[in-house]
């Protein structure tokens, strides 16, 4: 003998209404139905699940083992159900992220096209920012997500999760005709002496050389700022042209370098290598597919290590 998965949600609604009535009501089956599958029930456990089968409101102990089991088994039957209904849902949306320069343009592209091949109506919109915007888009709600080359400019009442998702090192650059072109490494302790074009106010990178540059107990009121720019593409181009000296990501460095725009120096004597991140706000509301795309960057299990051949 068989047992019929309505049975057991007949079972189950008669135990928590307290009354088989009650139960033929919501289920909008007849009493006699109710009966019908509590006999069943009986039959085949071989044993009696009510002490009063009309009012069907309280359980023998062997009702109570079975309404337990039934319980169970619905459960796992219904969250079976959903999952179903998930795996077969096309999922569909979209994705906003504010990015820094380097992150958004060299670690995003290559995450969101291996998600999108799972799932393809899903769209993103990416916005290249500092990343100080980045962390205000965040927290405004402006932004599902946020990846950035620093968590120094994260506003100080912003819960956020991170993950990272990349590495790089910062190097220095020079013109091709600087009188350091033919070094491979500087101190970031001679850096002051040099004219420096400068990011603007806001980016990870003059975040983070602010930082490397405090540890090696030198100021960045130090720098010979020259020029204060919002872009790796013109710092490089002033560079170029002679206007200084500045320090930027070595994957974007490399580039410049094989083009003969510049000359790219390690900076000796600090770790300048930084994780870039992407960042949740905690307090934001989160979407599916956003959710589901903070899962598969979470899944990758090396971090892409920018620059290195």
């Amino acid at each position: 003998m068989s047992i019929r998965s309505d049975y057991l949600v007949t079972f189950v609604t008669a135990v928590e209404l307290g009354s088989f009535a009650k139960a033929a009501k919501k289920l909008e089956i007849t009493e006699g139905g109710v009966s019908h599958h509590m006999r069943a029930l009986e039959r085949y456990f071989g044993a009696r699940l009510f002490i009063k089968p009309v009012k069907g409101a309280e359980l023998t102990e062997e009702g109570k083992v079975v309404f337990s089991a039934a319980k169970g088994v619905l459960d796992k039957l219904e969250g079976t159900r959903k999952r179903i209904i998930d795996m077969k849902d096309v999922l569909s949306g979209t994705v906003k992220i504010v990015a820094s320069t380097i992150p958004g343009e060299q670690i995003l592209p290559r995450l969101i096209n291996e998600f999108k091949e799972k799932y393809p109506n899903v769209d993103f919109v990416v916005q290249i920012s500092d990343s100080k915007t980045a962390f205000d888009k965040l927290r405004s709600g402006e932004a599902d997500l946020a990846a950035v080359g620093t968590l120094l400019l994260a506003p100080k009442d912003l819960e956020y999760e991170k993950m990272p998702i990349g590495e790089e090192k910062l190097v220095l650059i020079v013109s091709p005709n600087h009188e350091l072109a033919n070094k491979e490494s500087i101190s970031i302790k001679e850096i002051p002496r040099l004219p420096f074009v400068s990011r603007e106010k806001g980016s990870g990178t003059r975040a983070e050389l602010e930082r490397f540059l405090k540890e090696s107990g030198v100021e960045p009121s130090q720098l010979r700022v020259r020029m204060e720019l919002g872009s790796t593409e013109s710092i490089i181009t002033a560079v170029s042209e002679g206007i200084g000296a500045s320090i930027i990501s070595e994957s974007a460095a490399r580039k410049a370098e094989k083009a003969e725009l510049i000359r790219t120096l390690q900076l000796s004597g600090v770790d300048s290598r930084r994780k870039l991140y992407l960042v949740r706000n905690l307090r934001g509301e989160f979407s599916k597919p956003a959710r589901l795309f903070w899962k598969y960057a979470e899944s990758e299990q090396a971090i892409l290590k920018l620059g290195e051949e």
